[in-house]
């Protein structure tokens, strides 16, 4: 998929080149944008606080697994207890 959108985009480059005799590079900084620099870094302030969440997510997961082990050793122990 990801070859197929790659040579979609050489090919619509490529036309863009021969009917205007632009540049790739002249192209690309069309298709970006002015505010580009300012969406990545909003982009990456949101991967970043997305990472902190998911962090904290597994941490909690982590700890609730951890407790239901305790309590399953304990349960064991009792029922071994009252045989």
């Amino acid at each position: 998929m990801v070859t197929f959108v790659i040579m979609l985009m050489y090919y619509a480059f490529t036309a863009l080149y021969v009917k205007f005799r632009l540049s790739p590079v002249d192209c690309l900084q069309d298709l970006i944008g002015e505010n580009a620099a300012t969406e990545f870094a909003r982009s990456r302030e949101h991967i970043r606080v997305l990472v902190d969440v998911l962090t904290r997510v597994h941490d909690i997961a982590e700890r609730l697994v951890s407790a239901a082990n305790v309590y399953a050793n304990d349960m064991n122990q009792l029922s071994k207890e009252l045989r």
